[in-house]
């Protein structure tokens, strides 16, 4: 990065670093201790930048994404899976296909949680938003400084 004169990092990452937590809500110092791969590798990303971050005078922000759902509103892009895919690809294809009567409507797994109807809770932001938020830490990010922030709505559904 500094071979390229980078000054700036902002860091695509996720709540799942954060694992099954003992309280809620979810706060950018809630401890992480991730569950799956896939959040023990991004916390380790978040690690070594966080290392680095310490010996350069980059701007840093770390943004820990929820639930990222939806597509441009123009239809410009977006997922568009062939139909043998839908069955076990994003919720996003699946309320497509449940809107345009492709399928008669959506299966919820899981009733188990311990929610009123018993389905998981989860906080979906929409995907124009994540942009905005990127925007918008851009325009917050100071040099030798770092930021990090969860990306979400703060609600779940």
């Amino acid at each position: 990065m500094a071979a390229h004169n980078v000054k700036t990092l902002i860091y695509s990452s996720t709540c799942a670093t954060y694992g099954e937590p003992d309280t809620m809500p979810i706060v950018e110092t809630t401890p992480q201790i991730p569950i799956n791969p896939y959040g023990k590798a991004k916390k380790m990303s978040e690690d070594i930048i966080l290392d680095f971050s310490k010996k350069s005078n980059m701007a840093v922000m770390i943004l820990r994404y929820f639930n990222v759902i939806g597509s441009d509103p123009e239809g410009r892009l977006g997922e568009a899976p062939r139909p043998e895919l839908r069955e076990h690809g994003r919720i996003s294809g699946a309320c497509f296909d449940a809107a345009s009567g492709i399928i008669p409507g959506l299966k919820v797994r899981g009733t188990d949680y311990p929610t009123a109807d018993g389905t998981c809770v989860r906080d979906y932001i929409d995907v124009t938003d994540l942009v905005d938020a990127h925007v918008k830490a851009l325009g917050k990010a100071e040099p030798n400084k770092v930021g990090i922030y969860n990306v979400g709505t703060g609600k779940g559904c």
